[in-house]
């Protein structure tokens, strides 16, 4: 029996189907018929990275990830998930997302098992944005900020390797995306996170090896999926999005960064 390449992450990872309808942006999770592919509006269905890296190295692919998440559920989906099935797991790669999402499990009778925030995306025009009113209380007592936004991410970051460790389980990290603070005020917000990356304790205690595009910022000399599929508007070059104003990573998006993931790994 083939052996499990298991992708944790958010809507950079997940196999995803998006339609516009009125100008409005619907996400879904795809249906059976084409697993490890995105269906976008009018294009043509195309494989996302986890299936190519999947077939490239003769792993059963199984992806966990869920547009919006943030980094608990990526973290819980990850732990609950290797921990119950580590013995048929060939190689787990998590895909880290905004350090402002929050998300809260709620009772399993829901369906939807978990409230996702993002208090650093400022809400659409005339869209009123969901849950307004624990961000707004969020805001006025400056939470999250981007120290306990940082160590929260890097605990669990740490937590995770050291748990993979413990159970020999062959695994790697990446960076999905680094959100901009549009609505908290605050001036510099990369430069900022950057600062408290390279302050925080547990700098020094991430496995390098073992952490594609580390240290995550482009000013620490890392990187991340958004410089991997990177656009220049001054060229109109958006090669690897799938719209002008949809960064999310297209057909060439996806197999780049596969090609980057199996070069690092």
């Amino acid at each position: 029996m083939k052996k499990e390449l298991v992708v944790i992450g958010c809507s950079f990872t997940e196999a995803y189907s998006c339609e516009h309808i009125n100008g409005i942006r619907y996400v879904h999770t795809s249906d059976n018929k084409m697993p490890g592919h995105v269906r976008y509006d009018n294009l043509e269905p195309y494989k996302v990275w986890g299936l190519h890296v999947a077939e490239k190295l003769n792993l059963k692919y199984v992806n966990l990830a869920k547009s919006g998440a943030g980094n608990d559920l990526i973290f819980a989906e990850a732990l609950d998930y290797v921990s119950a099935n580590h013995k048929k797991i060939g190689k787990v790669i998590i895909q880290w997302s905004g350090i402002l999402r929050m998300d809260f499990e709620q009772d399993q009778d829901f369906n939807n098992q978990w409230i996702q925030l993002n208090p650093g995306n400022k809400p659409s025009p005339g869209f009123e944005r969901m849950y307004e009113d624990i961000i707004s209380v969020l805001h006025k007592h400056r939470i999250p900020n981007q120290t306990s936004s940082m160590n929260g991410w890097l605990r669990k970051v740490y937590s995770l390797q050291n748990i993979f460790k413990q159970l020999d389980v062959d695994y790697h990290f990446v960076t999905g995306i680094l959100e901009l603070n549009e609505s908290m005020g605050y001036y510099d917000w990369d430069f900022k996170c950057a600062q408290a990356l390279r302050e925080s304790q547990y700098f020094d205690l991430i496995d390098k090896k073992r952490y594609i595009g580390w240290p995550v910022y482009s000013g620490l000399n890392g990187f991340c999926f958004q410089d991997i599929i990177r656009a220049y508007p001054e060229n109109n070059d958006f090669k690897y999005w799938v719209s002008k104003t949809d960064g999310h990573p297209n057909k060439l998006g996806h197999e780049k960064i596969a090609e980057v993931i199996l070069n690092e790994i």
